[in-house]
C-alpha cells in the first residue's frame, strides 16, 4: 500500500515536517506520483502499518478469506460482483488491451447480454479500477459495499447532516486544514457529538475528488486536473508536423571536473515516429541547453511545424516563451513616445510554433516519458553506477552504497564526462535504428524505419540569419556615447553614433559573447556591435571571468585586512611645523562655535516680531493705519 504525505500526517496526528523527520529516520520507502512522495507502508514499522490500516478501515485478510466480504453483502450486491467478474472474464478470453476491450465492449462486440445487464458506459479508468482491486483481493474487491438498499449508507452514515455540513466547512477551504484540525473543529463546535476521528476521517476521504480540488487547491489547479485529455491520433501526422521537447535526469553518476554529478539531457523527439532528433547532454537544464538540442534537429532534419514542450522554468523564460518589453520610440514627426514591443522566443522565430504541454497529463507528452522509461532501463542500468530513480528502485543502505560509488571514483571506475556524451551519442544512435516499436500506426517499426517512411516531400530548411538571430537573448537597451552597455561589458560600432539616447533591442548571441545584433522596435536589424575588451584572449567572456575572478580576490584580500585604528591622536606635518617654530597652533574647531554662541545671544536680546511684522517696518504701517 502507498500513501500519501498529506494522509501520513493526518493518520498519525503530527505536522508534515515531523513526518519527514520521522520517516528519514526509520528509513521509509517511497515513490514519485502526481508531483509528490507516496510511502510504502511495507518498509515501516509494525505500529505505524497498523495505524495506517486502523485509519483506512483494511482488515490484514489471508487468501482464503479473499472472498469473506461477497458472503457477507446483499444478493443484490452479490448479482453486481457476478456481473463484474463475467466482464474481467470476457477481458482475460478476449486477447485485448484495456483500453482496446472498452471501446469493444461498449460497441457491443464482446457481447450483446453483458452490454445490456451492465446497462451504461465502461469508461476505462472505472475499468482498470476493477482489474487492481479483483488481483488485489478477488471477487470481495469488486464487491459494491455500499448499495442502494443497504441500511450502512456509505462513509460517513453514523453522522449527521450538521456534522457533515461542519467538516466539509473546514476542510473544503483554500487553506488546506489537515483531517484531524477538522475534526478537532467539529468537537469543538458541536461538544455534544459522538463522531469518532475514523468517521471523520473515512467521509472527508469519500468526497468527490473534483469537489475537493476546486475547494482546496483553487480554480486552476481545478480546471487543469479534471481537464479531460483528448488523445492526438499521431497516425495522421507525418514526420517533422510534431515534435515533442523535455528534459530527464539520469538515473547513473559521472565525473565531472573531479566530482561526481547525474548528468541530464535535453531532447526534442519526433511524435510521430519515436526518433531522438536532438539532444543535449549537460550538468544543469537551461535554456540554452534547450536550444543546442533544437539547433541540432533543425539543421539535420529542417524545422519542425509544431513544437510541444514542458510547463518548467527552463521553456517558459524570455528566451524560449519571449516577452513583451515597452520602448521609447520616435515617430516620424520626431516626437518621443512609448509603444508595446513583442519580442518572440527563439523556437517561434525560427518559424516553429510553441505549445506547452496540459499540466498534470502526462500524456501530452508521452512520446518522451516512454523514451525515458527506455533509457533508465536498457541504458542507466547497465553502466555500472545505476543509482535507481526512487528510494525503492535503490538499496537499503545509503550510505555504504555511496562510499562504493566514492571508491569507484577514486579507482577511476566512474566514466568521464567525454565518455559519458560519446555512450550517449552511440546509444542513441541504437535506439533509433534497432528499437522495434509497437505502438499505434509504427508496429514492428523502428523509429528510423517510421521516420523515414511518414517524411514528407518538402521539409523546411532553416534560415541560417533567422536562425542566428533566434538564437540570442534580447534585451532592451539605451545608446550611450560609449555604445550599448550589457553587464558589466561595452559593444559599439560606428552605426551607434547616430543613435545616442534612444532605444534599441540588443540580442546577445548565447555562444559568442563577443557580439550583439542591435534591432529597432520592428525586429530590423541595424548593425552589429563588438565587444570593446580583448585583452589577452580574444574572447570577452573568457576576459570578464578573469576580471571578475580578480576582482572577487581583491575584495576579498581588503575585508581580510581592515586598516587598524590607532590608540592616540597623531600630530599631523602642520602642528609639528608651528610647534617647532613656536607659534601658537589656531584652534579652528573652538574659534567656529563662539561665532555660533555669539549670534545666538543677539538673537535672543532683540524683541519678538508678530506674525506679518516680517514683512513690513514700524513706519511702514503707521503709513497704512494713517
Amino acid at each position: 500500500m502507498k500513501v500519501s504525505t498529506k494522509d501520513m500526517a493526518d493518520i498519525l496526528s503530527i505536522s508534515r515536517k515531523a513526518l519527514l523527520e520521522k520517516a528519514g529516520r526509520e528509513k521509509w520507502q517511497y515513490v514519485k506520483r502526481q508531483g509528490g512522495k507516496f510511502w510504502i507502508t511495507e518498509s515501516m514499522s509494525e505500529d505505524v502499518q497498523f495505524a495506517v490500516l486502523s485509519a483506512r478501515k483494511v482488515a490484514t485478510k489471508t487468501q482464503s478469506e479473499s472472498g469473506q466480504l461477497f458472503t457477507q453483502v446483499t444478493e443484490a450486491e452479490r448479482d453486481v460482483a457476478k456481473l463484474r467478474m463475467s466482464i474481467i472474464n470476457a477481458y482475460n478470453t478476449a486477447e485485448l488491451s484495456a483500453k482496446e476491450f472498452c471501446k469493444a465492449f461498449n460497441a457491443g462486440e464482446i457481447s450483446l447480454a453483458l452490454k445490456e445487464a451492465y446497462g451504461k458506459h465502461l469508461s476505462e479508468r472505472t475499468f482498470y479500477r476493477w482489474l487492481s482491486e479483483f488481483t488485489q483481493s478477488g471477487i470481495s474487491g469488486i464487491t459494491p459495499l455500499y448499495s442502494s438498499g443497504n441500511s450502512r449508507g456509505g462513509s460517513g452514515a453514523s453522522l449527521t447532516d450538521e456534522e457533515k455540513d461542519v467538516l466539509k466547512h473546514f476542510y473544503l477551504d483554500i487553506n488546506r486544514r489537515s483531517i484531524n484540525h477538522c475534526f478537532l473543529a467539529l468537537k469543538a463546535n458541536l461538544p455534544d457529538t459522538t463522531a469518532t476521528y475514523q468517521v471523520c476521517y473515512r467521509y472527508l476521504k469519500s468526497l468527490p475528488p473534483a469537489q475537493v480540488d476546486r475547494y482546496r487547491k483553487g480554480e486552476s489547479f481545478f480546471e487543469a486536473r479534471h481537464l479531460p485529455y483528448i488523445e492526438r491520433n499521431k497516425p495522421l501526422y507525418k514526420s517533422m508536423e510534431h515534435v515533442q521537447g523535455d528534459h530527464h535526469i539520469l538515473d547513473r553518476v559521472v565525473k565531472y571536473k573531479g566530482k561526481l554529478v547525474r548528468p541530464w539531457v535535453s531532447t526534442f523527439i519526433d511524435m510521430r515516429s519515436g526518433a531522438v532528433l536532438g539532444w543535449c547532454v549537460n550538468t544543469n537544464p537551461s535554456s540554452q541547453t534547450i536550444l543546442a538540442a533544437y539547433y541540432m534537429m533543425i539543421v539535420r532534419f529542417g524545422i519542425p511545424l509544431v513544437v510541444h514542450v514542458d510547463n518548467g522554468k527552463d521553456y517558459k523564460g524570455k528566451v524560449i516563451k519571449g516577452q513583451s518589453a515597452r520602448m521609447k520610440v520616435f515617430d516620424a514627426a520626431g516626437v518621443e513616445r512609448e509603444e508595446e514591443v513583442l519580442i518572440t522566443g527563439a523556437i517561434v522565430t525560427c518559424g516553429s510554433k510553441l505549445i506547452y504541454a496540459t499540466p498534470f497529463h502526462g500524456q501530452s507528452k508521452g512520446v518522451q516519458e516512454r523514451f525515458y522509461g527506455v533509457l533508465e532501463e536498457y541504458y542507466s542500468k547497465n553502466t555500472g553506477n545505476y543509482i535507481g530513480s526512487n528510494t525503492s528502485a535503490r538499496v537499503d543502505e545509503q550510505r555504504l552504497f555511496w562510499r562504493a560509488i566514492n571508491g569507484k571514483a577514486k579507482r577511476d571506475d566512474v566514466s568521464e564526462w567525454a565518455d559519458v556524451v560519446n555512450e550517449f551519442v552511440h546509444w542513441v544512435h541504437w535506439y533509433n535504428t534497432e528499437w522495434v516499436s509497437n505502438a499505434k500506426g509504427r508496429k514492428g517499426l523502428t523509429p528510423e524505419q517510421a521516420f523515414l517512411e511518414n517524411l514528407p516531400e518538402n521539409l523546411r530548411a532553416p534560415d541560417m540569419e533567422t536562425v542566428e538571430l533566434a538564437l540570442t537573448k534580447a534585451e532592451v537597451r539605451t545608446v550611450s556615447r560609449n555604445g550599448i552597455r550589457i553587464g558589466s561589458t561595452e559593444y559599439w560600432a560606428e552605426e551607434l553614433r547616430g543613435l545616442t539616447g534612444q532605444q534599441v533591442i540588443a540580442r546577445l548571441n548565447l555562444t559568442n559573447k563577443n557580439e550583439v545584433l542591435v534591432c529597432d522596435s520592428k525586429g530590423k536589424v541595424l548593425c552589429r556591435a563588438y565587444a570593446g575588451m580583448f585583452i589577452e584572449t580574444g574572447n570577452t567572456e573568457a576576459d570578464m571571468e578573469f576580471v571578475q575572478s580578480v576582482r572577487k580576490k581583491v575584495r576579498a584580500f581588503v575585508k581580510d585586512n581592515p586598516l587598524e585604528r590607532l590608540s592616540f591622536k597623531p600630530k599631523n606635518m602642520l602642528e609639528i611645523a608651528m610647534e617647532a617654530t613656536g607659534i601658537e597652533t589656531p584652534q579652528i574647531d573652538s574659534y567656529i562655535p563662539q561665532i555660533e554662541k555669539h549670534e545666538k545671544e543677539e538673537k535672543e536680546t532683540e524683541p519678538k516680531k508678530g506674525k506679518y511684522q516680517n514683512y513690513f517696518d514700524a513706519d511702514d504701517l503707521q503709513i497704512l493705519t494713517s
